[in-house]
């Protein structure tokens, strides 16, 4: 299955994808108030994670592809304001905003159920980074959070989610324009 979330309508799409010359719309959320301008998803298990412009999060329950639900929502705190981006890895959902030029790292939703799965607090921060300003893009991989910003890669070490630490950048406006 492949997710959409539209920050035009605020909606939420799960499309199936299995066969390639079909695509269809399985289901939808829509009309939800937690739903207020998506700007970025991930996925997690069985949650869809999505960040939302206002810097709040969703966590859908997408573990019946025909019925997901808003299993938890997050308003938005500290330095997670106008959310751009999220990722997701080692227990950890990484928001970034790209105005305050910060990466965010928030607990993320334990599983199994009953328990609620909702990103609860500010572990830590990357902020007032310039080489964060106007990120666009972020991926997770081991401990290292990767952020693509005007034109600049940059790495963040997450290994403590308490104390993130910007560990290179590599800039070049002409091979990483628009990233």
């Amino acid at each position: 299955f492949a997710y959409i979330a539209s920050s035009n309508t605020s909606k939420f799409a799960v499309v199936d994808v299995s066969v390639s010359s079909s695509l269809r719309v399985a289901s939808t959320v829509a009309n939800s108030p937690q739903l207020t301008g998506p700007s970025s998803l991930v996925t997690s298990g069985r949650d869809v994670i999505i960040a939302n412009a206002d810097g709040s999060l969703v966590v859908l329950d997408v573990s019946d592809s025909s019925a997901p639900f808003v299993a938890s929502y997050s308003a938005a705190s500290g330095s997670g304001t106008d959310s751009y981006t999220v990722a997701a890895g080692d227990g950890y959902v990484y928001v970034a905003a790209s105005s305050q030029q910060a990466i965010t790292g928030r607990s993320a939703p334990p599983a199994p159920p009953p328990q609620p799965r909702l990103p609860v607090g500010v572990q830590g921060s990357v902020v007032g980074a310039s080489e964060l300003v106007g990120v666009q893009g972020t991926a997770f991989a081991g401990s290292m959070l990767y952020a693509a910003a005007n034109g600049r890669f940059t790495v963040v070490d997450m290994s403590s989610a308490v104390a993130p630490s910007i560990i290179g950048t590599y800039v070049n406006a002409a091979q990483l324009d628009g990233a």
